[in-house]
């Protein structure tokens, strides 16, 4: 894979400590770690995808949110929701736990299983204002 870019690890850990790790991907943009651990296969840098949408995107809407002055517990219901959501989203693109593996499917994860209750919670918080307003 001459493509991949190679990643310089530690042995015991991935680009952050004890994160899985990408899936297989042949993406221009996939990483070749150099921990044997990983394969030899190059992988889909989630770790990056991670702090991207979790820490800027996220980041970006919520200073949004909050100086849009919204009802008390969306900027909160914003958070959580999108923090799931992205969570989520971001278990396709890892490798599962290898001693859980896929819970469903081939595609139902443990960790978008844990996710799913911020993403209620989220929802809910985004919704109840509306549901409390006096009609």
């Amino acid at each position: 894979s001459s493509y991949a870019r190679t990643a310089q690890t530690s042995p015991s850990k991935p680009i952050v400590a004890k994160e899985l790790w990408g899936a297989p991907s042949t993406l221009p943009w996939a990483v070749l770690f150099t921990n044997p651990a990983a394969g030899g296969v190059a992988r889909h840098p989630s770790q990056l995808y991670e702090a991207g949408l979790e820490g800027l995107v996220l980041f970006v809407v919520l200073n949004w949110a909050y100086r849009c002055k919204l009802a008390t517990g969306r900027v909160s219901g914003i958070f959580l929701g999108g923090y799931g959501l992205i969570r989520i989203m971001l278990e396709f693109v890892r490798q599962p736990d290898a001693q859980i593996g896929y819970l469903y499917g081939g595609w139902l994860t443990l960790g978008q299983v844990l996710s799913m209750p911020m993403l209620l919670v989220g929802l809910g918080l985004i919704l109840w204002p509306r549901m409390r307003a006096p009609s």
